[in-house]
């Protein structure tokens, strides 16, 4: 964890050198598994609440517009989920990510709105399942390469964004969800693809209207 936060604090520092607009942010993740043609019955498919922060950079297509941007970020997040089969048996699967949205992103000067749109690529470094059998929880750690389960994910994502502020610097509240389209299940003849739609509050620090 302390690695990733010095990781996150050096690319602010590279995008503060070398761009006009610098986003910082942090909230919630809420993800949600999507399964089809599992093996066995799936009863109930739960939420799970997990953490996220990055930082990341805005850069205008050209010199003078002031509308339409190219967005990249780096967010450390994770994504949890779990469910429950018809014996009461449940399954919880735990990642942290290192996640890399690209986006083109619309934000009028005169509007506190914005919007973005794109895909993301996300590289797994650790994670670990929970098994609740007969009342007993077992945890295991994830070892991808044994498991064979993807240490990566990449989808679609969009968002939705109110900005508010005076001056250079803006604070805002975004709404993003990304759309998994890798299958992550280790199963044959079955699906499993991680969504998470996420809220986080943040800082756009900017040298230039």
């Amino acid at each position: 964890m302390r690695k990733i936060i010095v990781l996150l604090i050096f690319m602010n520092q590279v995008y503060i050198t070398y761009s006009q607009r610098v986003t910082l942010k942090a909230g919630l993740n809420m993800n949600q598994i999507e399964l089809m043609g599992l093996p066995y019955n799936v009863k109930e498919i739960n939420f799970m609440h997990n953490f996220q922060t990055g930082t990341g950079v805005d850069l205008r297509f050209a010199r003078k517009n002031h509308i339409l941007f190219f967005q990249t970020e780096i967010i450390y997040t994770q994504k949890k989920n779990f469910l429950f089969s018809d014996d009461n048996h449940y399954i919880s699967t735990n990642f942290d990510y290192i996640e890399v949205p690209i986006n083109i992103k619309i934000a009028f000067p005169i509007s506190p709105w914005f919007f973005a749109i794109g895909i993301y690529g996300a590289a797994a470094f650790e994670g670990y399942n929970k098994y609740l059998i007969n009342n007993q929880i077992v945890e295991q750690k994830i070892d991808f390469l044994t498991d064979k389960i993807p240490f990566y994910d990449y989808g679609v994502q969009g968002s939705i964004g109110l900005k508010r502020g005076l001056g250079y610097n803006k604070y805002f509240i975004e709404l993003r969800y990304y759309k998994g389209m890798l299958n992550l299940s280790m199963k044959p003849n079955s699906k499993l693809y991680n969504n998470n739609l996420g809220i986080t509050l943040g800082v756009l620090m900017s040298n230039k209207r």
